[in-house]
């Protein structure tokens, strides 16, 4: 599904902060990462298989306010809404007319990623973390897992302008930001507005 390609790139970042070695790309990648305040822009989000061909891409808008506040509006090639509000995402298909609801501490999605919600320092030293100017790579000592590593793109302004994870098989997801301009948001822009007639799916529920 296309919401958890969009989420995964995001939730890299969600948790990363508080779990850093001591070593200096990690902490200069967190110090990075801490300025993220408040931001809006435009994303093109790109698949790309293992011979370089781009499989699929999505276009549209986004807002973030910290790492785990932004609102991701895609435009192109169907209209599709995710707001995260800290505590839970809402996953809006207006063709649908349908809302899916899940607590962000929970969006593990059967991934490997779920190991960012940990602050066990123990969990993250098991990433080797390298830096190269703006980019940094975050590349798991483990070799069982389904990705090779993945990267983010952030000047040392805090301003991000990629992230994006490589599979095992050679297959990258790219998320990447242009037209960035800093800006103060609102915490009402990250509230979703249940409009009539609506289908809610609340997956908090099913627990």
């Amino acid at each position: 599904m296309k919401i958890k390609k969009i989420i995964l790139l995001f939730y890299i970042i969600l948790y990363i902060k508080p779990i850093f070695s001591s070593n200096l790309p990690s902490l200069e990648l967190q110090k990075r990462l801490e300025k993220i305040n408040g931001f809006c822009g435009k994303f093109n989000q790109k698949i790309i298989d293992q011979s370089g061909l781009n499989i699929e891409e999505s276009q549209g808008n986004i807002w973030m306010k910290n790492t785990n506040t932004f609102k991701i509006q895609t435009i192109y090639p169907e209209e599709n809404l995710i707001i995260s509000d800290s505590k839970n995402i809402y996953y809006y298909h207006p063709s649908l007319k349908q809302v899916t609801i899940i607590l962000l501490s929970d969006l593990n999605l059967n991934t490997p990623f779920v190991l960012f919600t940990n602050h066990d320092k123990k969990n993250w030293e098991q990433y080797k973390i390298n830096q190269n100017k703006n980019n940094f790579f975050l590349v798991p000592k483990l070799k069982n897992l389904n990705f090779k590593y993945f990267f983010i793109t952030i000047q040392s302004n805090g301003k991000l302008e990629e992230l994006g994870i490589v599979e095992q098989n050679g297959q990258k997801n790219i998320f990447i930001i242009s037209h960035y301009k800093k800006i103060m948001l609102k915490k009402d822009l990250f509230k979703f507005n249940f409009k009539k007639n609506i289908l809610i799916d609340d997956q908090r529920s099913k627990k």
